[in-house]
């Protein structure tokens, strides 16, 4: 049962809202929703201070509207990543020409579920290490888990890498083995949910996320008692049209999403964006610049290959940073570990993914002698 109140005690724009949730037969939870975000900020109000500065990846003018105050200077910032460290596709219809619509009526068809599958399967074999895949809703993680394993995709899928669910409990142990099998040849693959616990919390750098893949976009239930108060506060309150607030806070979950691939400048990642509705203007509109500067609409077919060339140029740049890493040793030593390097490109790229730890290794053995 659910019991669903609203607050007004401190004014007309300081709205609660106070909801009781079961969640199991033992355990009961209250749960407070502030409607109002302009709240958090009342208290720097009271200190007057002389300027405000408000920093996020994901902030848009809806938000500064949502908080009633008036910026007087608004700027976004050039992209902050090297140019080529970020890939991100769309891709809008499947291998057989499916539309990759994944609204709430649509996505359980057994044609949009084989499409993700063969997307998800291809490109899990392009991308290295771990993998974070997105999807909507903690119900529809486990119905899509169901149906890929009665089309043979799961089975496939686990075969190219360690798969790992995120349940709604804490799963510290499940990371930690996660992160653990994200070093080795094969690589993880992790099934989270957009705005979830994980989603959130996890600090995956470097080889803990190579790339993302978006199943969807992130819209709330409509019927979510939290989100019918938002749609009535906003009604009222007439700051922001609430139809566009409902955009810009899926989109926002979208960009946190894609920053899960790049944590810091020497980072580089690949994001895949699987369905129709991202090539929409309207929905562009709410992602950041340096994100729509690296947006393509690529076709299925064209985007594992496109990607497994992304990784390899930069893993070229990773053997070819070690092999100058070395040049300070004697020629001698530069030049076995040169041709360890090339050895171990030539033999495969599974192989030259080792070649990094075999030369640094060497090196420092060879300068303790």
């Amino acid at each position: 049962s659910e019991l669903l109140l609203y607050s007004n005690v401190f004014t007309s724009d300081k709205v609660l809202e106070w909801y009781f949730k079961s969640l199991n037969e033992e355990t009961n939870c209250i749960e407070f929703k502030c409607l109002n975000p302009k709240l958090s900020l009342m208290c720097l109000g009271e200190k007057h201070p002389g300027s405000l500065l408000v920093s996020s990846s994901s902030f848009h003018h809806i938000a500064t509207q949502e908080l009633g105050i008036p910026f007087t200077v608004a700027m976004e910032t050039q992209d902050v990543l090297p140019r080529g460290n970020i890939l991100i596709h769309v891709i809008t219809t499947g291998p057989e020409g499916v539309e990759l619509l994944g609204k709430y009526g649509q996505r359980g068809t057994n044609s949009y579920i084989k499409a993700l599958g063969q997307i998800i399967e291809d490109h899990m074999r392009a991308i290295p290490n771990g993998v974070l895949v997105f999807v909507s809703s903690y119900s529809f993680l486990n119905t899509f888990k169901d149906k890929l394993q009665e089309t043979g995709y799961w089975s496939r899928i686990t075969s190219l890498k360690a798969c790992y669910l995120e349940g709604r409990h804490q799963q510290d142990l499940m990371v930690q083995r996660f992160k653990s099998d994200c070093l080795t040849d094969k690589g993880a693959a992790l099934f989270v949910v957009f705005k979830g616990k994980l989603s959130d919390s996890l600090d995956l750098p470097d080889k803990f996320c190579r790339g993302v893949l978006l199943v969807g976009i992130p819209y709330h239930n409509k019927k979510d008692p939290m989100y019918q108060a938002k749609e009535q506060y906003l009604s009222q309150n007439k700051r922001v049209p609430f139809r566009n607030w409902y955009d810009y806070d899926a989109m926002r979950s979208v960009t946190q999403a894609i920053e899960r691939c790049v944590h810091h400048r020497a980072d580089y990642g690949a994001a895949v964006l699987v369905d129709s509705r991202y090539n929409l203007a309207y929905i562009q509109e709410y992602l950041p610049t340096w994100i729509k500067h690296n947006l393509r609409i690529v076709p299925c077919a064209h985007s594992p290959d496109l990607v497994r060339r992304f990784f390899r140029r930069h893993d070229r740049a990773v053997l070819a940073n070690v092999t100058s890493v070395v040049t300070a040793t004697t020629t001698g030593t530069a030049r076995i570990v040169r041709a360890v390097v090339k050895l171990c490109w030539w033999l495969g790229l599974h192989v030259a993914k080792g070649a990094e730890t075999l030369a640094v290794q060497m090196y420092e053995f060879l300068k303790r002698k």
